[in-house]
C-alpha cells in the first residue's frame, strides 16, 4: 500500500480515527500513516481502528505569590499542538470552569489545597484531553510579642514572643529600631540612647509566609544629677544643699 496522508476524520478523549483521502466518503479506517496534529506523518500499526495520543504534556504552576492575603499563581501550559484551539481550566475553588489561554493567573481568596484541572479542545468545542495538578496556597503566620512601651535610657527590655502559625515553623526577624537587630525566639536589647524608636517582629514559616508587627517604645533620658552644697560651714551647724537636678522630661524625681 503507498504511503498517503491520512484527514482527521472524528477525535475523542482519547482516540484518533482516520481516513484515507482516497476512500473518503466510503467509511473505511486504514490507519496506516497518520498525519499528526503537529502536522508531522507518523506511521501506524497495519490495524484498522485507532490510536491513543496526548496532546498535552504537562502544565507549570508559577507561583507568583503563595501565601494570603495576595495568593497569586501562574498556569502555563508546556506542550501543546496547532489543533488545540481553547483551553478550559477550573481552578479548584468553586467557580467552576472558565475558558483562557495556554498562559492563565488565578489569585486565590482562601488558604488550602486545590486541584487545578484545564481541558484541551479543539475546532467545535471537542475536549481531547485533560491534564490536573495540585497546589497549596498557604496562611499567613501571627505576628504577636509583648514589651515595655516606656523604659529607662540605659536599660535592658525583655521582647517576649508569642507569634504562632497554623502549620510549619517560624523564623524571627527582629528590629529595634536603634541601628540594631537579632533573630531568636524572644530577645533582650540594651537601649543606650533615649528617644522614640519602633520596634519591630517580622515572624517567617518554612513554606516562605510572613507576617510583621510594631510597637512604640519611648526610651526617656536619664536625669542629670546636680547639687551644690555650701563652701564652707560652721561645726554644729545647719548645712543645706542646693539640688539643681535637670530633667529632660516632665515628671517628677524623688531623693534619697
Amino acid at each position: 500500500i503507498p504511503l498517503r496522508r491520512w484527514s482527521v476524520l472524528y477525535v475523542s478523549p482519547i482516540n484518533l480515527h482516520i481516513q484515507d483521502s482516497a476512500l473518503a466518503g466510503k467509511g473505511e479506517s486504514l490507519p496506516e500513516v497518520v498525519d499528526d496534529f503537529d502536522g508531522k506523518i507518523r506511521p501506524l500499526k497495519p490495524t484498522i481502528g485507532a490510536t491513543e495520543f496526548s496532546p498535552v504534556d504537562d502544565f507549570t504552576i508559577t507561583m507568583i505569590n503563595p501565601c494570603l492575603p495576595t495568593s497569586l499563581a501562574r498556569f502555563k501550559i508546556i506542550k501543546t499542538v496547532p489543533s488545540i484551539i481553547s483551553f478550559s481550566w477550573n481552578f479548584g475553588d468553586g467557580k467552576g470552569f472558565v475558558s483562557g489561554s495556554d498562559t492563565i493567573s488565578h489569585k486565590y481568596a482562601a488558604a488550602g489545597t486545590y486541584t487545578i484541572q484545564v481541558k484541551m479542545m479543539v475546532a467545535g468545542g471537542t475536549v481531547v484531553g485533560i491534564v490536573s495538578h495540585d497546589l497549596t496556597i498557604n496562611p499567613l503566620p501571627h505576628a504577636i510579642f509583648y514589651t515595655d512601651s516606656a523604659i529607662c535610657q540605659n536599660t535592658t527590655e525583655v521582647f517576649n514572643d508569642s507569634s504562632y502559625a497554623n502549620e510549619g515553623n517560624l523564623g524571627y526577624l527582629w528590629n529595634f529600631g536603634d541601628g540594631y537587630t537579632d533573630s531568636v525566639m524572644n530577645p533582650f536589647h540594651f537601649y543606650s540612647k533615649a528617644g522614640h524608636f519602633i520596634a519591630n517582629l517580622t515572624v517567617v514559616t518554612n513554606q516562605g509566609c510572613s507576617n510583621s508587627i510594631s510597637q512604640n517604645i519611648d526610651v526617656i533620658p536619664l536625669p542629670v544629677i546636680a547639687f551644690q552644697p555650701p563652701k564652707t560651714a560652721c561645726v554644729g551647724s545647719a548645712i543645706s544643699f542646693n539640688d539643681s537636678t535637670a530633667l529632660h522630661n516632665s515628671g517628677s524625681l524623688t531623693y534619697s
